[in-house]
């Protein structure tokens, strides 16, 4: 795994594994999404690819509302007054 930056769109994630001459790198978890669609054309591997990725969007607010509901002991100390 290199530390190379996944193409899809939106996608932040940098260890990417896999290479597709005409698409570029995309990491296990667009991989995963798009493997899931039952892709069997170029064409909507590029339509994928051009899509932003809904797992960082379900993942920032996912992680927002846990931060908020499982505050690290520092951050409770930090906002307790």
């Amino acid at each position: 795994m290199g530390v190379m930056h996944c193409d899809r769109d939106g996608c932040e994630n940098i260890l990417c594994d896999r290479r597709s001459y005409e698409f570029g790198d995309i990491c296990d978890e667009c991989f995963a999404e798009l493997s899931g669609l039952g892709v069997t054309t170029r064409e909507q591997v590029a339509a994928f690819m051009n899509t932003t990725s809904r797992d960082n969007t379900r993942k920032a607010q996912s992680q927002e509302f846990l931060e908020l509901e499982f505050p690290t002991y520092e951050n409770r100390r930090l906002n307790s007054y």
